[in-house]
């Protein structure tokens, strides 16, 4: 996701100027299963991935039980199986196909697109010694040292080191856009039946508007960053219930017991909060910390109920 601070989550990749933290953050729409076994059927696997993205994005962010509406209306909250298909054209333009064609059978197994990446310490360490060496090899070239046994040593340590953080890359997978799927509404959730109307990104109706929320016209298209930002802001967005999610998981994770123990459910079957108030408590020092998890972390463990 992307806070409207335009810290990267999910959709690090569309910011113009992404962090590398923010780019592989990105990696988040990647972790789903996937296959590239003989015999696949591409079109199926896309379909299934998508429906995975959007259960996963309305369990973990929304508490909701979007993924019901998959092949019908919910029975039970105001989700209808439009709703479903206007949140998976949202994922559109995640990159799913490469690793049909470039997948192995090794281990570990391509995944296309991916990067190889370093921790920050290991970074920052990197940027210095690279910048000490460069400086060190303008140097010796100056004073013409270059035969100086001890600037040769100074040389060879340096990127030795340099070396032995290099080798310590992670490989990770990533997010990239491209140009999105054509995202259709699957009558009854069948991957087979083109029948359906042709779906543009959209929120739940009564949730609001994505469009007017993002200035758009709707001639055009809404994004996941544009579905990011919806998702944390607080006064135009869902921002307030993403943080009482959020809250509530914390509590769970430190206490045992959501504040309401239905964590992924807060619809029409789900639990309501026992304690309403300390649930609003959390979430709004959530938001007026920045999202910051170890301020509301720290608040849980330092409670006389903790």
């Amino acid at each position: 996701m992307a806070t409207s601070d335009g810290e990267g989550r999910d959709a690090g990749d569309l910011l113009e100027n992404p962090s590398i933290e923010q780019v592989v953050a990105s990696c988040y729409n990647r972790l789903l299963q996937t296959s590239h076994e003989g015999g696949v059927q591409p079109k199926e696997y896309i379909a299934i991935y998508a429906a995975d993205r959007v259960r996963n994005f309305s369990s973990v962010w929304m508490a909701a039980t979007v993924g019901c509406a998959q092949c019908h209306d919910h029975k039970y909250d105001p989700y209808s199986s439009k709703d479903f298909y206007s949140l998976a054209a949202f994922f559109a333009d995640v990159d799913d196909e490469k690793h049909f064609k470039n997948g192995t059978n090794n281990l570990p197994t391509r995944r296309e697109p991916e990067i190889d990446v370093l921790g920050r310490t290991d970074r920052l360490r990197l940027a210095t010694l690279e910048e000490q060496l460069r400086q060190a090899e303008a140097e010796s070239q100056e004073d013409s040292q270059s035969g100086d046994p001890a600037e040769i040593d100074r040389l060879k340590q340096l990127q030795q080191e340099i070396d032995q953080i290099n080798a310590r890359k992670q490989r990770t997978m990533i997010t990239k856009a491209m140009e999105p799927r054509v995202v259709r509404f699957l009558p009854r959730g069948n991957w087979l039946d083109d029948s359906g109307d042709v779906m543009q990104p959209k929120v739940p109706g009564f949730l609001g508007d994505i469009h007017a929320f993002a200035g758009l016209s709707e001639n055009d298209r809404a994004t996941r960053l544009d579905l990011a930002n919806w998702l944390f802001d607080v006064e135009r967005g869902i921002g307030g219930l993403t943080a009482r999610v959020f809250a509530n998981r914390l509590w769970y994770l430190y206490v045992g017991r959501g504040i309401s123990p239905s964590l992924d459910d807060f619809g029409g079957q789900g639990r309501p909060p026992t304690n309403p108030e300390l649930l609003d408590a959390l979430a709004n020092q959530l938001i007026e910390n920045g999202w910051d998890l170890k301020a509301t972390i720290r608040e849980i463990v330092l409670s006389e109920t903790y």
